[in-house]
């Protein structure tokens, strides 16, 4: 196993003109340290140039790194699947071909129904004790983004309300009939612009 120090900070300095990483450096570095040396699998939803896999592969020098995009010049890459990030049965065959995510990184469209529709999607099968990313949430309060009936960071909120009245400590209290799905969320963590979602192990 590769044993790597090298700070986010230094890593997303080196592809600053190619990729937004570095305006989440501090955010990945607090939520990430931890598991930078782990074996651990990454899929990030929206390539573009490719370098924001870059950063992430050797930030995470252990981990096995693949993308999500719709466009199919990002197969050049490496490890990048050629589909939309709203369409189910693509989404779940790719997580069924690389195995449960640790990390899963929405850099998509930026579209609030497509944020929303994905994370419904694939936060199920983010493996336990892993972290759903959103970036970019400022586009919820941009019009050429909010494509639906409200933002994503509307949607979240809800979410945090689901951790705190329905949470771990009081599953068997309410009935499944009554509260729906017990919230598989353990924690919610907002930064600027991006959103931390950590599932319970």
């Amino acid at each position: 196993m590769k044993n790597h120090s090298t700070e986010f900070r230094e890593i997303a300095e080196k592809y600053r003109n190619e990729t937004d990483k570095g305006k989440y450096e501090s955010f990945y570095q607090r939520e990430f340290s931890r598991m930078k040396n782990d074996e651990i699998i990454i899929l990030e939803i929206g390539v573009f140039r490719g370098k924001g896999m870059e950063v992430l592969k050797e930030f995470f020098p252990n981990a096995k790194v693949y993308g999500i995009d719709i466009d199919k010049y990002c197969e050049r890459y490496g490890n990048v699947f050629i589909g939309s990030e709203i369409d189910k049965d693509f989404l779940l065959s790719v997580v069924d071909k690389i195995g449960e995510p640790d990390i899963i990184i929405d850099d998509g469209s930026h579209k609030t129904s497509h944020q929303k529709q994905t994370f419904d999607i694939l936060f199920p099968r983010l493996k336990s004790g892993g972290i759903y990313v959103i970036e970019d949430l400022e586009t919820s309060y941009l019009s050429g983004w909010l494509d639906d009936d409200r933002p994503t960071t509307d949607f979240l909120k809800e979410k945090i309300d689901e951790v705190n009245l329905y949470g771990k400590s009081h599953k068997g209290q309410f009935a499944r009939s009554e509260v729906g799905n017990i919230t598989d969320i353990q924690s919610i963590r907002f930064y600027t612009s991006i959103c931390f979602i950590e599932k319970y192990e």
